[in-house]
C-alpha cells in the first residue's frame, strides 16, 4: 500500500512501458549537383607508351543535377524486455535529370536478434544489399552487421556498428569480393 503519490508515479511508469515505440520511419529528399557525373578525365588526351591519343567528346566530364532520396524503416518485435527481433529496410536513390544511365538505386535489409541490458543494446543482424546502376542490375551482397547501441540520454542514442559482406556483380564479376567496415 504505497502512498497515493508513489502509486501514481508507479502507474505512470507502468503505462509508459506499454507506449514505447517499436518502430521508426524516416524519409529524406534532397537536391544534388554533380560536376562530373560520368567520372570523365580532366584531359582531352591520354598517353599510352609515350603516344598521345585523343579522347572522344563523350568522355569529357559531364555535369547534371538530380534528386537524392533516403528512406529507412526500422522495427523491433519484442519477445521479452531483454530480447527482440530488429528489422531495418533502407532504400537510397540518386536520380539524375539528364544522365539517367548513372542513376543509382540501392536497397538494404538488416534482420536479426537484439539483446537489451539497461541502456545497452547489442544486435547481430543478417545483412542483404541489392544495387542497380542506370536501368540494369548491378550487384548484391550478403553478410552480417553487428552493432552496439547505447542510450546516452533521453534523446541521444550512440551507435557503433560493423559490416562484413560477400559481394557479387552481375556485369563485372572481376569485381566480386568482400566488404569490411566499422
Amino acid at each position: 500500500n504505497p502512498p497515493a503519490e508513489v502509486r501514481s508515479n508507479i502507474e505512470r511508469y507502468m503505462a509508459s512501458l506499454g507506449e514505447a515505440k517499436t518502430w521508426r520511419a524516416r524519409l529524406a529528399v534532397g537536391y544534388l549537383y554533380d560536376s562530373n557525373v560520368n567520372a570523365g578525365p580532366s584531359s582531352e588526351t591520354v598517353t599510352f607508351f609515350g603516344v598521345p591519343f585523343a579522347l572522344t567528346p563523350g568522355t569529357a566530364p559531364r555535369s547534371d543535377s538530380g534528386v537524392v532520396s533516403n528512406f529507412v524503416f526500422d522495427h523491433l518485435l519484442p519477445f521479452s524486455d531483454e530480447l527482440g527481433l530488429r528489422s531495418t529496410v533502407t532504400a537510397d536513390t540518386v536520380t539524375y535529370l539528364d544522365a539517367s544511365q548513372f542513376n543509382v538505386e540501392q536497397t538494404s535489409l538488416l534482420l536479426g536478434p537484439q539483446y537489451r541490458e539497461g541502456r545497452v543494446q547489442v544486435g547481430v543482424p543478417f545483412a542483404f544489399n541489392y544495387s542497380r546502376l542506370g536501368s540494369e542490375d548491378y550487384g548484391w551482397a550478403v553478410g552480417g552487421a553487428p552493432e552496439v547501441r547505447y542510450a546516452a540520454g533521453d534523446r541521444v542514442l550512440l551507435i557503433a556498428s560493423g559490416l562484413g559482406q560477400a559481394t557479387q556483380y552481375w556485369q563485372r564479376p572481376e569485381r566480386d569480393g568482400s566488404i569490411w567496415s566499422v
